[in-house]
């Protein structure tokens, strides 16, 4: 279990650093179990970001928490969380960044 949870964090974060999209945390300081990335296209994106996920998408990304909420969004990846959805995650992560004209 613990294996399949390095291996999903690792793959998550290596294709949102693909998509141009920095960790707040690089390894080995981040977690397993979230990863958490900085938004650097402003409040009002961000939240568009995260209601096109949803809704177009079918997919909740939790903002971030605190004086970060505004400016990261976090990827839970801890208990059932395989591979394949490791990468439908971020498939669809990179077609709402591509929605919004935002990728590099």
């Amino acid at each position: 279990v613990w294996k399949r949870h390095h291996v999903v964090a690792k793959y998550i974060r290596h294709r949102l650093t693909d998509l141009s999209l920095p960790l707040f945390l690089r390894y080995p300081s981040c977690s397993d179990a979230v990863t958490a990335v900085c938004w650097n296209y402003g409040v009002n994106t961000l939240r568009e970001f995260l209601k096109l996920l949803d809704t177009k998408y079918n997919l909740k990304i939790a903002g971030g928490m605190g004086h970060l909420k505004d400016s990261t969004f976090r990827i839970g990846h801890l208990g059932d969380v395989r591979l394949g959805d490791a990468q439908d995650i971020t498939e669809r992560v990179k077609a709402a960044c591509q929605d919004m004209k935002i990728l590099a």
